[in-house]
């Protein structure tokens, strides 16, 4: 279930303390991409490109968040398969590690079994002596 935030009214955006905490979990590898947006979020009117008297889109930093977006998936991505590589390489050795202690086991039991047959010899040749 996902928590609803709070936004700005009327903007639809995150007001800027959800913003911040927002920013403060994610980890290391979205510090850029958090840059990025907080560039392309300025107010101001001036410091902001216009035509006709509007304020447009800022296409270069939507193409670079876009590639930093693509980039940190990509390396999640990467991540996530040596972690998987890493859990079957733990399967394994788990399994292997199970097979030889069943192994020992049933050793250990016909063992015991041997050991519990030459009690019983010995106690029905005392019981004859």
């Amino acid at each position: 279930m996902e928590k609803a935030l709070p936004r700005d009214h009327g903007q639809g955006r995150l007001a800027a303390p959800e913003v911040a905490s927002l920013e403060a979990s994610v980890p290391d590898s979205f510090d850029n991409f958090f840059s990025l947006v907080g560039a392309t979020q300025n107010t101001d009117p001036d410091s902001s490109s216009h035509r006709d008297g509007q304020r447009g889109p800022d296409w270069a930093a939507s193409l670079a968040m876009i590639l930093q977006a693509a980039e940190a998936m990509q390396a999640s991505e990467v991540r996530a398969e040596q972690i998987e590589a890493q859990a079957r390489t733990l399967l394994q050795l788990a399994a292997q590690e199970l097979e030889r202690r069943r192994v020992r086991i049933e050793a250990l039991e016909a063992r015991l079994r041997a050991s519990e047959d030459r009690a019983a010899m010995a106690e029905a040749r005392a019981a004859e002596a």
